[in-house]
């Protein structure tokens, strides 16, 4: 029976002879190749990285609308802008706004914005940038944004 990972009486410990490094490199030879080139498997996308949150599965995409005096007046002509999620995509975008609002968009253009550095009485600071979203509606489908 073993214990804690020790055979006992049924095989005779040997004594350690010690080898020498020139007699091991006589034996193998063995030459150093490069690793080959060999086809790497191609992996499926997986599911979109999507924040889960108690209203569905794409709430955290849409962070919140982008209330400015140009993206109120895109609002007339039926385009809404929102800042979203660093990480989304046309896709999670389109998603968020039909399970949020119930609207299919009809096209979403993606846009950066940049940080910008700012100086305010000679102590330096920084405005984070982030990614917002233009969703542009169908004739005569509004969102309401309070």
């Amino acid at each position: 029976m073993a214990l804690f990972g020790r055979k006992k009486n049924s095989e005779e410990e040997k004594p350690h002879t010690p080898v020498r490094i020139s007699d091991v490199r006589k034996t193998t030879k063995q030459s150093f190749t490069a690793p080959s080139k060999a086809k790497k498997e191609i992996v499926p996308a997986s599911q979109p990285k999507a924040v889960s949150t108690a209203k569905g599965t794409y709430a955290g995409v849409l962070r919140s609308p982008r209330i400015t005096e140009k993206a109120s007046s895109a609002n007339e002509k039926g385009v809404y802008v929102f800042i979203v999620a660093p990480g989304a995509t046309k896709r999670d975008i389109k998603r968020a706004v039909q399970e949020v609002y119930g609207v299919v968009p009809r096209k979403i253009g993606i846009t950066k914005i940049h940080a910008k550095v700012i100086f305010n009485r000679r102590i330096r600071g920084v405005k984070p940038g982030g990614k917002k979203a233009y969703v542009y509606l169908k004739q005569g489908d509004k969102i309401e944004i309070v």
